[in-house]
């Protein structure tokens, strides 16, 4: 094909093939957990990220209570995700009278079907409880999720689509808490692309999406000059959960 295209302009083929590139061969990082949650964090930390370890529901509120001290009067969205249900994240804002967005499912109730014979142009229900959805979490200013995985080596979070609802949580409020399993941490892209097809791709249906996130969102497309918060949240904080022996969990927390 390369020929015929010289051919057609004429111009004459080169005198020999170019150099092969060099065999890559990826720096994967190797250690225990301690030494991933360590990479994790330096690394998140390089690009802009705030990392704090965290052992008990306790200090998760703590620190969640911090940053709702210097936002007054926000708006916070949670996540469905394992995690943040057992530590009730949700149930313990609304106890300290936080606005907390109504999650999808709770949305799509509150929206009533306007007749049986729906035109083709309406949007269906699901439609419309979506769109809602996302209009409320423009409007927060905090977002908490969990997170499926993360990179060691580049200090990566990483949502994968399904049943939890986390990734518009992750990108529409202005600052992202999320709280990760240090079980989680994986130790480079390599090794999650691994897992996940091994975990996911034999079922029947995989996850339609994969968002990994950097740090905050920063941009320079207008004259070169980094702008934080232009396409997602402008911080990112990100809390190592291991639980000590005294950890309170819902059916026995004291709120």
């Amino acid at each position: 094909m390369l020929e015929r295209i010289r051919a057609s302009l004429n111009h004459p083929a080169t005198a020999s093939a170019p150099e092969e590139l060099p065999l890559f061969l990826s720096q994967t990082p190797k250690g225990d957990v301690q030494g991933l949650i360590e990479m994790f964090s330096a690394e998140a930390e390089k690009v802009g990220g705030q990392v704090a370890r965290v052992n008990s529901s306790g200090e998760v509120r703590e620190y969640i209570e911090r940053l709702l001290l210097l936002n007054t009067g926000a708006t916070v969205a949670v996540s469905n995700g394992p995690l943040v249900q057992e530590l009730c994240i949700r149930e313990w804002l609304l106890s300290r009278n936080t606005r907390v967005v109504s999650c999808l499912d709770e949305v799509s109730d509150s929206i009533q079907t306007s007749s049986d014979s729906q035109s083709r142009e309406e949007p269906t229900r699901e439609l419309r409880s979506r769109q809602q959805y996302r209009r409320l979490l423009l409007e927060c200013d905090l977002g908490v999720t969990s997170a499926d995985y993360a990179l060691a080596d580049t200090g990566t979070l990483v949502l994968l689509s399904g049943g939890e609802q986390h990734r518009l949580i992750s990108l529409l409020p202005p600052v992202h808490v999320c709280i990760l399993e240090p079980a989680r941490i994986l130790p480079a892209l390599s090794q999650l692309l691994m897992h996940v097809g091994e975990e996911f791709y034999s079922r029947e249906r995989p996850p339609q999406a994969l968002t990994c996130i950097t740090g905050p969102s920063r941009t320079a497309d207008i004259e070169h000059t980094i702008t934080m918060g232009v396409h997602g949240p402008k911080s990112l904080h990100v809390l190592i959960y291991s639980p000590g022996g005294d950890e309170t969990l819902c059916n026995r927390q004291s709120t």
